[in-house]
């Protein structure tokens, strides 16, 4: 995910992925849980790790 606009919050609730995350360049205006839930059975999973820069707005809600 690269370089959108996102106006609501952003729900990665319960997700897993594979390949590695490109997650740069984003708008976040009430922000995600992407990189939130920590320790929790519904914590977000990146098997191969995440590459996140340039994003504006909180990736680390609960």
């Amino acid at each position: 995910m690269k370089e959108n606009i996102f106006h609501g919050f952003l729900n990665f609730f319960d997700c897993q992925f594979e390949d590695t995350i490109h997650f740069s360049n984003n708008i976040l205006l009430e922000g995600c849980n992407l990189l939130g839930n920590k320790g929790e059975g519904y914590e977000t999973i990146f098997d191969n790790g995440i590459i996140q820069d340039g994003n504006i707005g909180r990736l680390d809600l609960e």
